[in-house]
């Protein structure tokens, strides 16, 4: 008997469909934790070792060291999506002028765990930045 080499991970939705996807892998999708200091090392990292997105796991509400912004902004210029969660036990992170400017999308109130799997799925399936961006504001 063959086994069928594709695994069915979840369903994303799209407007007012879903799509249920067969994917035979996922992207890589790092999380990285905000400090005061953080000197943006391990972003510079994650995209050397060809990572497709980086969640940061930010300061309330949604903020990190100058640093690690600059390693983000890097890390944009050269295709990674970036997604801004927190690492606060409970809150959100919403969009401002700070994301908006630099193309990052803010993960509402998805923990950084949750944000990695969603956009995992997403870039697996094929969807656009801006399709990737209304998927975390349909949470």
């Amino acid at each position: 008997m063959q086994m069928d080499r594709w695994l069915f991970i979840g369903a994303i939705s799209v407007g007012c469909r879903r799509l249920k996807m067969r994917i035979s892998s996922l992207p890589r999708v790092d999380i990285s934790f905000a400090y005061a200091g953080a000197d943006g090392a391990d972003i510079d990292a994650f995209v050397a070792a060809g990572c497709r997105g980086i969640v940061l796991a930010a300061m309330a509400p949604g903020t990190c060291a100058p640093a690690q912004l600059e390693a983000l902004g890097r890390a944009a210029c050269k295709g990674v999506m970036v997604i801004f969660s927190t690492r606060a036990g409970c809150g959100r992170v919403l969009d401002h002028a700070v994301l908006q400017e630099r193309g990052f999308i803010p993960a509402d109130n998805l923990t950084p765990q949750k944000a990695r799997i969603l956009l995992m799925l997403a870039i697996a399936s094929g969807l656009s930045r801006e399709q990737i961006g209304e998927q975390f504001r349909l949470r």
